[in-house]
């Protein structure tokens, strides 16, 4: 397996993990504003950015090509028989 590859599957983990908490933390701060939950979560959303622009960038710029497929995609409207 590829580092990059091991990378992706990490930064992914990442990003569903801190989005959760994310959410939990934004309840709990609706219920309890006193305790300034998101005031002290910021890691979890620089992690969760940090990871979120890894992954775009290894999709946009590391994405192997692939194969053509026909004119409009994968279901072949362009290579209909027409009569």
């Amino acid at each position: 397996m590829k580092v990059v590859d091991l990378l992706k599957i990490i930064a992914g983990h990442i990003c569903i993990i801190c989005s959760i908490s994310l959410m939990v933390i934004q309840i709990l701060d609706w219920f309890n504003p006193l305790m300034n939950f998101m005031g002290n979560s910021m890691f979890l959303l620089y992690a969760l950015c940090a990871a979120s622009v890894f992954l775009g960038v290894c999709e946009i710029y590391l994405r192997k090509p692939a194969a053509k497929q026909g004119e409009y995609g994968a279901g072949g409207y362009g290579k209909m028989n027409r009569r």
